[in-house]
């Protein structure tokens, strides 16, 4: 149903699967909800917050072909959206932004998720709180969600951030590995693998419903190439919609969204479910979104990843989400 890993390669190559599909006018009024394209491309990730990709075939017009591609990295995703590869891709907030601020020509225009974050410990580390991680091995993948959530909370627990513990960058996929074989005694991930740690009953949480910090959110967004915006702003107008209706129809379905997923993770239902449920999905993009953005930007620029000033505003691009509000039945 769905395409494998992605690599510009591979989608250059077709290794694409068609989900669904139609034609389009202009209108995107409810009842004329049409696409100016025939077949899109759209990269996302085999994460909670960014499942709403592998489900826009469900409020697709009828004859649009879409293929839906699982990218690795951000890297991946920004470069197949600004070479053309791919129409649409999901990513996080810290990979679009400090593209923007290298001057890289694409926007966000719509929110995609947050959440979806577990700090976890070996039961057999003798760790009961965030204070106990100092100088212990932590594992977290670089330039994160995750990574500046850990920041967070370790300063926040009276440890410094950056000479307090002994950071193990790990991906993400291979962070259960790690823990489980005594590489590191916690690491910070992201969803489902953080469940997925929690349900071999091998591991603590710590700080359970907490990670909704100044910098832990806004998670994941959805961007777009400044050249379709320019220069196709009507299919940048139907993207977005089509992201809010997906949004809306797995706020309402959420156990098709979680059969859809177990299809894509290959993972046991009841990790799905733990994990969907320590995540959050949406679409929309305010000014307290923004400037949790930019709190975003403080904190990679505390942590060396970001040098100079930038006002992230710049980054998104909203004058799409009035209409698409509108024509997925929602006014927020």
């Amino acid at each position: 149903m769905f395409c494998g890993q992605f690599s510009r390669r591979s989608l250059l190559a077709g290794a694409t699967v068609a989900l669904a599909g139609t034609s389009f006018g202009r209108a995107l009024a409810q009842s004329d909800f049409k696409s100016p394209v025939s077949r899109l491309r759209i990269s996302t990730f085999k994460e909670p917050n960014y499942s709403t990709g592998y489900v826009l075939e469900k409020v697709a017009p009828p004859g649009l072909t879409i293929d839906v591609i699982s990218t690795s990295t951000n890297s991946d995703a920004l470069d197949a959206l600004l070479s053309g590869d791919t129409d649409m891709s999901y990513m996080g907030v810290i990979a679009c932004s400090v593209a923007v601020g290298r001057n890289r020509p694409v926007r966000a225009v719509a929110s995609a998720g947050s959440k979806g974050s577990r700090l976890t410990v070996r039961k057999d580390s003798g760790i009961t709180s965030v204070k106990m991680l100092a100088g212990k091995n932590v594992g977290v993948a670089k330039s994160t969600n995750q990574d500046l959530i850990l920041r967070e909370l370790l300063r926040q627990a009276g440890i410094d951030p950056i000479k307090g513990v002994n950071y193990i960058l790990l991906p993400s996929d291979t962070q259960v590995e790690s823990l489980l074989n005594k590489t590191v005694d916690a690491v910070c991930s992201p969803e489902p693998y953080g469940s997925l740690l929690l349900k071999t009953g091998l591991v603590n949480e710590l700080a359970p419903g907490s990670y909704d910090t100044e910098v832990g959110n806004p998670g994941v967004l959805v961007a777009l190439s400044k050249k379709t915006i320019d220069e196709k702003p009507e299919l940048a107008q139907f993207l977005t919609t089509l992201h809010a209706k997906a949004t809306l129809w797995s706020k309402r379905n959420p156990d098709e969204l979680v059969k859809t997923f177990l299809q894509i993770t290959r993972m046991k239902e009841d990790v799905v479910r733990l994990a969907m449920d320590n995540s959050a999905i949406h679409y929309n993009i305010d000014d307290n979104y923004i400037a949790r953005a930019q709190k975003v930007v403080e904190a990679l620029r505390g942590a060396n990843y970001f040098a100079g000033e930038f006002d992230v505003g710049t980054a998104f691009d909203t004058r799409f989400l009035p209409q698409a509000r509108e024509a997925a039945g929602e006014i927020i």
